[in-house]
């Protein structure tokens, strides 16, 4: 978990060489931080990574999970939150694809 943000930008940048889309967009989510501690430990520091990344690599963003609800494995997240977290990646995806123009 420690080193999740450093393998993401290794991976965005891979994945961009390999399309030959140098400027490829790329959005991610977080964790919910509603994950309990004893499920998933690492919550915090992933989502760390996940933040941090739009600070080391062009075109990335990071979705919000804020006000998003979790089914009964605590994990994922209810029909109208995934529902939701689509729209916000849409969004962020335009932004980003807006930039990649200029």
């Amino acid at each position: 978990a420690r080193n999740h943000g450093v393998r993401l930008r290794q991976r965005s940048t891979e994945q961009r060489k390999n399309l030959g889309h140098g400027d490829l967009p790329f959005v991610c989510a977080k964790l919910s931080e509603r994950i309990p501690a004893n499920r998933f430990p690492a919550v915090a520091m992933v989502n760390q990574g996940l933040e941090d990344l739009r600070k080391h690599v062009s075109l990335t963003d990071c979705a919000s999970v804020k006000g998003l609800t979790l089914i009964a494995d605590e994990v994922h997240f209810d029909v109208d939150s995934q529902r939701s977290l689509g729209k916000r990646y849409a969004g962020l995806m335009w932004e980003l694809h807006k930039k990649a123009r200029r």
